[in-house]
């Protein structure tokens, strides 16, 4: 089934806001990633980091496919109004399986930013874009990544239970998987504080 139209998604609460990357992120992004291994280490971008490649990556906050779409979404603090990581929501080949990626700016780890932006995007992706499970994958000794994902229910999965990009390398990896059901037993009635979709 293919998903309806969106001008535009903004999904908030009390830390982050996530929101279609606009001008002047790409270059913010650029900056954060540039040599800083702490990141590249962990994430799948093609090395050397280029202001190019990064736009590329942020060019459309949707990308369409013929089954659903893929999001890529600036994660902002709210605090500050500046931008401070991405996360992308990937549905293009399995709606229902929503696949989970992002990062966070060095500067800003240690204050739950990281952890809100993935609640939210779950959030977004069981309850607005029909997703029944949110997979994703991390790199063995990603602790940092590995907690943000358990504190918001992700459970550790056999390899073969959550699909490999074709982009990702023999490094060994963690799967993990959460379910809607599981999400929702989890977070009771929260939900962001701001949900607009358009």
């Amino acid at each position: 089934m293919k998903s309806r139209e969106f001008e535009s998604i903004v999904v908030e609460d009390a830390l982050v806001r996530l929101r279609p990357p606009k001008d002047g992120d790409a270059a913010a992004a650029f900056e954060m990633l540039q040599g800083n291994r702490s990141i590249l280490d962990w994430i799948r971008f093609p090395e050397p980091v280029t202001r190019e490649e990064v736009a590329r990556s942020l060019s459309m906050w949707r990308a369409r496919g013929e089954h659903g779409d893929n999001f890529a979404f600036a994660i902002e603090e709210l605090a500050t109004h500046v931008l401070c990581g991405v996360i992308t929501l990937h549905l293009a080949q399995e709606p229902e399986r929503a696949r989970i990626g992002y990062w966070i700016d060095t500067r800003k780890w240690g204050r739950g930013l990281g952890g809100e932006a993935v609640r939210c995007a779950c959030w977004l992706a069981f309850e607005r874009l029909a997703s029944r499970e949110v997979c994703a994958r991390a790199w063995v000794g990603n602790d940092a990544s590995r907690r943000v994902l358990e504190k918001n229910g992700f459970a550790i999965v056999a390899d073969d239970a959550v699909p490999a990009l074709a982009v990702e390398s023999s490094r060994p990896q963690w799967a993990f998987r959460l379910e809607r059901t599981a999400f929702l037993a989890r977070v009771g009635t929260w939900k962001p504080a701001r949900c607009d979709v358009r």
